[in-house]
């Protein structure tokens, strides 16, 4: 028979030591991290969850992100009929032909040709997207309800989860949260 002694002080100093620590500060880094994780995923390579492209944005919305608009075509010189390559003058990404704005210039997004959802046409809803503190939280969202409403928009007209953690990224936040615990216990 071995007698197995079990020093409970050192473990009550280290529980002790754990919780003086607070995780805020933990919570704040896996949260910056991650953040920044997401963004790249959803807002620049469009993908969801599982890793898979988000969707395709039609041919009428392709006109509007990129401005190639029938009236936007060159209309002499050696280029003649092909759309402007860019539009950096007002009324370059053509004009209103109907609705209130009327006769007004189109606003210029500047966006590429690729028709992979990205979910961003202005980037309102990239800059929106922040981590938020609370008392004792920590969240990743937007402050503006607008922005959250069009999350979930995208989410229900392509069917997919989109803002939710990758596998990969919840691995990354483990890492990032044992990293953390062992830099502050060390």
């Amino acid at each position: 028979m071995v007698d197995v002694f079990i020093d409970l002080s050192e473990l009550e100093a280290l529980g002790n030591r754990i919780e003086g620590l607070g995780l805020q500060p933990l919570l704040i880094d896996c949260a910056s991290s991650t953040l920044a994780t997401i963004k790249t995923r959803v807002f620049e390579k469009g993908l969801d969850s599982n890793g898979e492209q988000i969707g395709t944005y039609s041919a009428g919305y392709m006109k509007v992100r990129t401005g190639d608009y029938p009236e936007t075509r060159l209309k002499r010189g050696k280029n003649k009929g092909e759309f402007r390559k860019e539009k950096t003058k007002e009324g370059q990404a053509g004009y209103f032909s109907r609705g209130g704005n009327k006769g007004q210039p189109r606003p210029r997004y500047n966006r590429t040709s690729d028709t992979k959802v990205v979910a961003s046409l202005t980037r309102e809803m990239e800059n929106d997207m922040k981590v938020i503190t609370g008392e004792k939280e920590v969240f990743i969202g937007f402050t503006d309800s607008h922005n959250y409403d069009k999350s979930q928009w995208v989410e229900r007209t392509y069917d997919k989860d989109i803002w939710s953690l990758t596998v990969d990224e919840e691995a990354k936040t483990d890492e990032l949260a044992e990293d953390f615990t062992d830099g502050m216990l060390g």
